[in-house]
């Protein structure tokens, strides 16, 4: 039985978290080492991270980092999907990180049935909110999923890393069109080091998608390659104020 469920609109149990799937706080021996503290900070929305105290390190120290996320073009910019990308323009800001963003429309088609068309035309709406929320497209590289050969192949050879067994035991039993693109996610996420030589990647996400970060993790120890380090931010209520927002 799973834990946390990424395609769920439920919300988290946030004092879990901390001991059964070994997240850390954010605290102020990390935010005292960034510039420019974002409010998404100070007011603990970003609350819990993996590794992201050796990113801010690396960043200080000279090192190619970058900052990866995606979204899933079933519909329109939400306060949710907002907060995700203000997290995203900060750390490109802060940190000079190059930002890899996802069209996760291999998702949308696994779980939501949306064809790739109808997913490129919401994707065009989404990423146009993006630049004007304040994104450098200069440092920036934007995809599709369906068009990235480079995610693809990763997938496949990432594949041979994982069994169903471990991953019917982090996402429960599943459709495989989904257990395919959770490792297609894992390619997106390690394509910066992979492909393009980055030395350090952070993943800002919601709780609710740490089993992608884990699973990827997972994989990354067993390449031998840096594991990705990831922040995490607490839920967006939907307006009933029962379950996350959602699309």
């Amino acid at each position: 039985m799973i834990d946390i469920d990424p395609w769920s609109n439920a919300l988290a149990d946030y004092g879990r978290l901390f001991s059964q799937f070994g997240m850390q706080e954010i605290d102020s021996a990390i935010t005292s080492k960034l510039r420019g503290k974002h409010r998404l900070f100070e007011r603990n929305i970003v609350f819990a991270h993996r590794d992201f105290d050796k990113f801010v390190d690396a960043a200080k120290n000279g090192r190619k980092v970058a900052v990866m996320s995606g979204i899933k073009p079933s519909n329109e910019f939400h306060l949710g999907s907002k907060l995700t990308a203000d997290e995203l323009i900060y750390y490109q800001k802060e940190f000079g990180a190059k930002v890899f963003y996802a069209i996760a429309d291999i998702e949308a088609y696994a779980d939501n049935g949306i064809s790739f068309e109808e997913s490129r035309k919401v994707a065009v709406s989404n990423v146009a909110d993006l630049l004007a929320l304040g994104l450098d497209e200069k440092n920036a590289c934007i995809y599709r999923q369906s068009k990235e050969m480079r995610v693809m192949n990763l997938a496949y050879i990432f594949s041979k890393k994982v069994t169903y067994n471990m991953l019917r035991a982090i996402y429960g039993e599943r459709d495989i069109s989904l257990y395919m693109s959770v490792l297609t996610q894992a390619g997106d996420i390690l394509m910066p080091q992979l492909e393009f030589g980055i030395d350090y990647t952070v993943v800002p996400v919601g709780v609710d998608q740490d089993p992608h970060i884990r699973l990827t993790r997972d994989i990354a120890a067993k390449l031998g390659i840096t594991l990705p380090a990831a922040t995490y931010h607490r839920f967006m209520k939907s307006l009933s104020g029962t379950e996350k927002m959602s699309k």
